[in-house]
């Protein structure tokens, strides 16, 4: 699982003219998932996206995760962030999940999420072609990238 985390003073994401979901300031995430996720791992990235300390405390230092800050967060799916580039600049997808499982763990997130945090959730639609707006507070972009391994540290 990849996140691509960005803190932002507000953000909206929408699809045509409707408008799919959109936050005040949080954290927008765009998330792609690989063929090796599992439910397990969906639960410990909430966890993680959760506790990430990416909003500065009163001296200014990034010390303060969502539940401290009154954060809310947009989850975007974006399969193309487990592109990997070849030497030829062509993009190989063969790491993604595939669409059907991909769309369910992207809703199972989302769900995760909505039932760990207090603060607002909202997100994009999977497989809709969707414009991102963000007003960027930093910027404090952070990519993250979660495993089977990772997650037994």
């Amino acid at each position: 699982m990849i996140f691509l985390v960005e803190r932002v003073r507000a953000a909206a994401v929408r699809c045509g003219s409707e408008t799919l979901g959109a936050i005040g300031p949080g954290l927008l995430v765009q998330v792609g998932f690989v063929r090796e996720d599992t439910d397990a791992l969906v639960g410990e990235g909430a966890r993680r996206l959760l506790t990430l300390r990416v909003f500065p405390d009163r001296s200014g230092r990034l010390a303060c995760a969502c539940a401290e800050s009154a954060a809310e967060i947009l989850l975007v799916p974006a399969f193309v962030l487990t592109a990997e580039a070849a030497a030829s600049g062509r993009l190989d997808f063969g790491a993604a999940a595939p669409p059907a499982r991909a769309r369910e763990l992207f809703e199972r997130l989302c769900e995760r999420l909505k039932h760990l945090h207090s603060g607002r959730v909202a997100s994009g639609r999977f497989g809709a072609a969707m414009r991102i707006a963000a007003e960027h507070d930093g910027p404090v972009p952070f990519v993250c990238r979660l495993t089977a391994t990772t997650t037994q540290e």
